[in-house]
């Protein structure tokens, strides 16, 4: 009786893993959200229009990308510890 209450206790359940899934889609909706909206304010800037690029600097194909990018990278600290 005690080594099954200890095998259930180690291995997760299901149940815990497809809420982290939904979690984690949730959490990168919401900052590709973000990062969109700051991707986009970023490119509408006039200041940058005019700016000159840094040597080693490039950005992304497109606003979807960079906010994609960002929103992965960023996601991805949530669920960290």
């Amino acid at each position: 009786m005690a080594v099954a209450h200890l095998e259930r206790a180690a291995l997760p359940e299901r149940s815990d893993g497809k809420k982290r899934g939904i979690e984690y889609r949730l959490i990168f909706l919401i900052t590709f959200g973000i990062f969109l909206i700051a991707a986009l304010v970023e490119l509408l800037l006039p200041w940058r229009w005019f700016a000159p690029r840094r040597a080693g600097e490039e950005r992304a194909g497109s606003i979807f990308a960079q906010a994609k990018e960002s929103a992965g990278r960023c996601t991805a600290y949530a669920f960290m510890g």
